[in-house]
């Protein structure tokens, strides 16, 4: 479930799972259907508030966090302008502690473009920490954040970007973490 926060209606999420669950179909057809249903896009926020109904209905939490507290503040908010980092660090522990299943996901505007660099590290670091070294090295490649082009960037944007590429490159030929 994509789109605004999915646990803010968490009963229009466990309905559609239970609709479908009853529904007579091909039962591989039903349980791609229902594995596709049970992947939530959350802000993480209210994992916590949600915890027995996520275990429950064992749902895949993608929680959304876009790097390092100064990057993530740049657009993850609440609507007051206070930071939502510390609890969505809190959110990932304790998705951790109750052996959720989670993944990370972020975006990367314009405006984070000179600290490419420091997301990525962000992402490497708080896999291994949680996974493991050997995991996060494996899924560092994946898709865990999207760039956003959608905004104005000039030419020295996209110098800016392609130079925090390269410091990526770089480190990751030179350290012996990702090896």
């Amino acid at each position: 479930m994509f789109g605004g926060e999915p646990l803010m209606s968490i009963e229009v999420v466990t309905n559609l799972i239970d609709l479908f669950a009853e529904k007579e179909m091909n039962e591989t057809q039903k349980q791609t259907i229902l594995q596709s249903m049970k992947l939530n896009a959350t802000n993480g926020t209210l994992i916590e508030k949600n915890l027995d109904i996520i275990k429950k209905y064992q749902l895949k939490l993608q929680i959304s966090i876009d790097g390092p507290k100064h990057v993530n503040d740049i657009n993850r908010v609440y609507s007051n302008g206070e930071s939502s980092f510390d609890e969505v660090i809190s959110a990932i522990d304790l998705c951790e502690k109750e052996k959720l299943d989670w993944s990370l996901h972020g975006a990367i505007s314009v405006a984070g473009f000179s600290s490419l660099y420091d997301i990525f590290r962000f992402y490497f670091d708080t896999y291994a920490k949680y996974k493991g070294i050997d995991f996060s090295s494996g899924v560092i490649g994946n898709n865990i954040f999207q760039i956003n082009f959608e905004d104005n960037y000039t030419d020295d944007d996209i110098d800016i970007l392609l130079n925090q590429f390269h410091k990526v490159c770089e480190w990751i030929f030179t350290t012996n973490e990702y090896q």
